[in-house]
């Protein structure tokens, strides 16, 4: 990395534009704790819903692994007598509506976004890797979409079948668990449409707010040139690094993935870097303070909520 480029970068930024993001990161976290208060039966305050998230993505953002996935169950059964296998259910569903969003912008990019060609000549033919690349994940992915209703489709006898497991038994009986807990949030949306139509709006509102907010901060920079395409593939090369590679706090997958995406559509390596950089840290600056602040109101230890959830995992 050209520190020398990052910091000519920096000093462009208009930073007064950016200021707003501060209102949709918030939008965004009301609209996930509206969506999370929806997938359980029993009544939940929002402003309870909204702590127990803010403490819960604090917990993600620090901890490796996503291991801080566990921080919400364990509170919401611990201050709000909330089932801890209701809990886990929600939280699948929640996981499952995120994925399904990002299967979609993975799509798009894939079908719909023309990203700049790299020929490799192989033969006599001259072949478009990036072009060739695209192609091929689209497919993989209808392949995947595919598969994967497939086994929501079969999800009892998945459960069943892991439970007949001899060998490595108690993640097999874990894993069987997690199944038939959301099967039955599923079950359980269906018989709720008006619960299941909340849930999926608010998971077009969290993405719409989240894109507006990426491209906000893009537009901050006057070196990229902002538009649909370059906000929803940045978007989509950043969170999918995020997710299938989990690091403390996300550092250095989501500069790596964030960068990398825009200097693919071409945007020079300084600004590339300068944005993914400042992209990342406001909204880990956020979602720390609104952590901070619902650990604060809920009366736990960032700590003792972490080493609680482990516990109530294993017991369970």
């Amino acid at each position: 990395m050209d520190f020398e480029k990052v910091r000519g970068s920096l000093a462009h930024v208009d930073w007064w534009k950016m200021a707003p993001v501060v209102l949709l990161y918030f939008a965004t976290h009301v609209a996930r704790s509206i969506r999370l208060q929806a997938l359980f039966s029993q009544p939940l305050r929002l402003r309870s819903v909204f702590s127990i998230n803010g403490v819960g993505f604090l917990a993600i953002n620090t901890i490796p692994a996503r291991m801080g996935e566990l921080v919400r169950p364990y509170l919401l059964k611990e201050k709000y007598d909330v089932p801890w296998g209701a809990s886990i259910a929600a939280i699948l569903v929640e996981r499952i509506l995120d994925f399904s969003m990002l299967l979609a912008m993975l799509l798009s990019v894939s079908f719909f976004v023309d990203l700049p060609s790299h020929q490799v000549e192989v033969g006599n033919t001259h072949v478009d890797v990036i072009g060739l690349g695209q192609e091929l994940a689209g497919f993989f992915l209808m392949l995947g979409i595919l598969g994967g209703v497939l086994a929501l489709a079969a999800s009892s006898k998945m459960a069943a079948w892991l439970r007949s497991w001899q060998r490595l038994r108690r993640v097999a009986d874990f894993g069987a668990t997690l199944i038939q807990r959301f099967d039955e949030a599923l079950r359980w949306l269906f018989r709720n449409p008006k619960k299941a139509l909340v849930a999926f709006l608010g998971t077009l509102f969290v993405w719409g707010t989240t894109l507006l907010a990426v491209a906000l901060v893009m537009s901050s920079f006057p070196e990229i040139d902002v538009n649909w395409k370059i906000v929803l593939t940045t978007w989509t090369f950043t969170l999918t690094g995020m997710t299938f590679i989990p690091t403390a706090g996300f550092f250095g997958v989501y500069e790596a993935c964030c960068a990398g995406a825009l200097m693919l559509q071409g945007v020079d390596e300084g600004a590339a870097m300068a944005f993914a950089v400042v992209l990342h840290l406001g909204q880990f600056a956020y979602l720390s303070i609104v952590g901070l602040v619902c650990l604060a109101a809920e009366g736990v230890s960032l700590r003792r909520a972490v080493k609680g959830s482990w516990s109530a995992a294993q017991a369970e």
